[in-house]
């Protein structure tokens, strides 16, 4: 493609992709292996626009999973409110949770590589270290048991409390249904 090009810029990047697949590989043996391959054509691919990447990506066999992976990072990357985001020295575990749990594991990685920034990098740390996989003790069928109403407010409502415990605020099922019990008497979510 005529706007590819071995610059600098981009041996630099694929040095710091290598650099941080390494990184993973050492602290998260136990993480499904990454597509290294695919990372480092997302890093030569760099310098192409968004449409050039979807044009590649319609042209090539890939698998959708892969095309999705590529697209993902260039729009994440490209994105300054993300970027901007993930820069901040405080943010809430809940938000970085928002943030990356969406995003593969690849272009969580490249764009810890892409950007030399400590606080995205311990973010990113602590997402894959500590709130990556957090899971709630309580399920629809205990918002039932509450008298909650079935309906598209479960979401809403398992939403909240999984961003209060990736912020510490509970722990327990107890705490979680009564953290519950807490939202039921501020809004009306009880059927009649």
């Amino acid at each position: 493609h005529p706007g590819l090009a071995l610059s600098k810029r981009t041996c630099a990047f694929l040095a710091s992709i290598e650099k941080q697949i390494h990184w993973f590989r050492e602290a998260y043996p136990q993480r499904r292996q990454l597509d290294t391959w695919l990372m480092y054509f997302i890093g030569l691919t760099e310098p192409l626009s968004v449409n050039v990447i979807q044009s590649t990506c319609r042209k090539f066999a890939y698998r959708r999973g892969e095309a999705k992976t590529i697209l993902a990072y260039k729009k994440l990357a490209a994105s300054a409110r993300f970027i901007k985001k993930l820069s901040q020295s405080k943010i809430r575990p809940s938000e970085i949770f928002n943030l990356l749990e969406p995003v593969s594991y690849e272009v969580i990685i490249l764009i810890k590589a892409k950007f030399s920034n400590r606080h995205i990098a311990r973010h990113i740390r602590d997402f894959l270290k500590i709130h990556n996989g957090t899971r709630l003790h309580i399920c629809g069928k205990d918002l039932q048991e509450l008298g909650l109403a079935p309906g598209p407010q479960y979401q809403a409502i398992l939403r909240r409390v999984l961003n209060a415990k990736l912020n510490g605020l509970v722990k327990t099922k107890e705490e979680e249904l009564a953290f519950i019990k807490k939202l039921v008497t501020k809004y009306t979510f009880i059927s009649a």
